[in-house]
């Protein structure tokens, strides 16, 4: 291909491909080669149309040694503009250029060009002339949707095929824990892993506990890990979690009551039980299931039933939702949010927050 271009909404990403081609082309020590010419395009001094101009100059310019040359244009902050509504005007004239002057003309004899640059919409018909134009290589790299109803099971998946690829093995109950830790942030997703990968070497198996030991605190996962505790009904577990992750609560944000906040967290926690034992009427859960029970469903059931969320969950968070659920009766379930309700009503009016909390994480593990 004698044009290679890489975007889309995940930044890091972008420019971790970006690197990974060159280094394929060149080595690691590319910046020492002499037939590869380096465009800075996210040099914020320069405007994208300048840096555009010099890539385009430089493209055209005969190689000085050997008979060809390639030309990138790193981390080009051009198609970012699309996003900017304040910009709409000027960066789909600079669009419409760059499909005219970089894509669409003939290639230069001898000479190989690469774009990076995150931003890119692939519904933006820059990208649609991009994926059919001939002689382009064209790789968008896209940020997960957090809003779409598998997002975590696309995570776990992605956490998985990540570790084994590098030689390592992810437990089931570590992938969830790094994919509520990292969430779509690739760049800490990939420091995390790096860092997990020379933790437990040479065993090449990374725990739930691994994890606790070595990704940095987050309050995402640390909050996922309150929730879990409490709806194992684990009251030491849920109780140790409580200091650090007030502290860092309040390290965060410095006006507003944590406590109440941590609340809120619990009752999501509670109301995400009340769906869950639905779920499982729906589809038919029975009394006794194992951690096999989702891998061997009906495919039929997705169709039926397309609103469950066990069915678009991966199969091993599907069973630990479950096996969390069937720990609550119906009525130990109203009894837990009668007391979620009872300890808001004496945070709001007055109650010391933080003895209010414990006082209720305690009672629950007792519901």
């Amino acid at each position: 291909m004698l044009l290679t271009v890489v975007s889309g909404s995940d930044d890091a990403a972008v420019k971790s491909r970006s690197l990974a081609i060159v280094a394929e082309w060149f080595g690691e020590d590319y910046e020492r080669s002499n037939d590869l010419e380096i465009i800075r395009g996210d040099d914020e001094t320069v405007a994208p149309e300048d840096s555009l101009n010099e890539f385009l100059a430089s493209a055209q310019t005969p190689p000085f040694f050997g008979d060809g040359k390639t030309v990138w244009l790193r981390h080009w902050s051009g198609f970012k503009l699309l996003s900017e509504s304040r910009s709409a005007k000027a960066a789909e004239a600079l669009m419409n250029r760059f499909a005219e002057e970089v894509v669409k003309p003939a290639p230069i004899p001898g000479v190989r060009l690469l774009v990076d640059g995150a931003g890119l919409d692939g519904r933006k018909a820059l990208a649609k002339l991009l994926k059919s134009a001939e002689n382009v290589e064209f790789e968008l790299l896209n940020l997960p949707d957090q809003k779409a109803r598998d997002f975590v099971r696309q995570q776990v998946g992605s956490l998985t095929a990540q570790a084994k690829s590098a030689g390592f093995k992810l437990t089931p109950d570590a992938a969830e824990y790094l994919a509520a830790a990292t969430g779509s942030d690739m760049a800490r997703r990939n420091n995390e892993l790096e860092k997990l990968y020379c933790y437990v070497a040479p065993e090449k198996v990374i725990t739930i506990d691994d994890c606790r030991e070595v990704v940095s605190f987050d309050i995402a996962a640390v909050s996922w890990e309150l929730g879990s505790a409490l709806s194992e009904r684990n009251t030491a577990a849920a109780l140790a979690l409580l200091t650090p992750l007030l502290r860092q609560l309040k390290q965060e944000k410095a006006s507003g009551n944590q406590e109440l906040t941590l609340l809120w967290s619990a009752a999501g926690v509670f109301s995400d039980i009340v769906q869950t034992h639905g779920f499982m009427r729906e589809i038919g859960v029975p009394a006794r299931f194992g951690p096999n029970f989702f891998d061997s469903l009906d495919s039929s059931l997705k169709e039926r039933f397309p609103k469950n969320k066990l069915l678009s969950y991966h199969p091993y968070r599907a069973y630990k939702l479950c096996e969390s659920a069937a720990r609550w009766s119906p009525q130990s379930l109203a009894a837990a949010l009668d007391m979620i309700v009872e300890a808001q009503r004496k945070m709001v009016s007055g109650s010391d927050s933080l003895l209010t909390l414990e006082k209720l994480i305690i009672d629950l593990g007792r519901c």
